[in-house]
């Protein structure tokens, strides 16, 4: 049996608490009617305000349930992350999370690879995109704006990633259910709670800060 969700548990709590107003309280008949009308009435109001909740959220809202923090990756270290995924010219490259647009922007233009963005916040895909006009590289380079746990990402040779250990998990069975064999993905500061790398490298930059990057292989 599933568990019950929140809407089913406050269903639940509605209809005991109406049972015990109607059971143990002792008051007149007239008042334990009108007492079972105004419960009666706060859970129909209820129901109905999450049915449409519901129907707004899916219909009319952007799904941002994988929404994350935008915070840049250096770019001494996504061009070393890009290195050590050994990306090529004939390299299709996917940023899930793509941000700024700077890793499809070095991936294009410093290792010749095609590359794809998947960037589910409106502001920062239109300045991706124009980041890519700008440096000349709309043929090479382009971005998707969607959650991109429901994009398909099966053409990709190479997965580049920033995101925390919560959307890594929930993102390993995309990974192992979409992508093909000998595909690489690489991360940093945050593993992939369920898979050994293959790889894992200590980066340090110019500035003195460091990274822990990993390589994984699909098999």
């Amino acid at each position: 049996m599933a568990p019950l969700n929140t809407k089913e548990r406050l269903l639940l709590v509605f209809l005991f608490l109406l049972i015990i107003g109607t059971l143990i309280l002792d008051v007149s008949f007239a008042l334990r009617s009108r007492l079972l009308i105004f419960l009666s009435s706060v859970w129909v109001g209820f129901f109905a305000t999450m049915l449409v909740f519901d129907f707004v959220q899916h219909y009319f809202r952007t799904p941002y349930d994988h929404y994350e923090v935008f915070v840049p990756t250096p770019k001494e270290l996504v061009f070393e992350k890009l290195r050590l995924a050994d990306v090529k010219e004939n390299d299709t490259v996917y940023d899930l999370g793509s941000g700024d647009g700077r890793v499809l922007i070095i991936a294009a233009r410093d290792f010749g690879a095609k590359s794809v963005g998947i960037e589910i916040r409106k502001d920062l895909a239109g300045e991706s995109k124009e980041r890519i006009r700008e440096a000349g590289l709309s043929h090479k380079a382009k971005v998707i704006r969607s959650n991109f746990m429901k994009t398909g990402i099966s053409d990709a040779d190479v997965i580049v990633l920033y995101l925390s250990s919560g959307t890594l998990h929930e993102l390993f069975p995309k990974l192992q259910r979409e992508l093909k064999k000998g595909t690489r993905i690489i991360t940093h500061d945050f593993s992939i709670p369920e898979w050994t790398p293959t790889r894992e490298v200590d980066w340090q930059g110019a500035d003195g800060k460091g990274a822990k990057i990993y390589v994984y292989i699909q098999d």
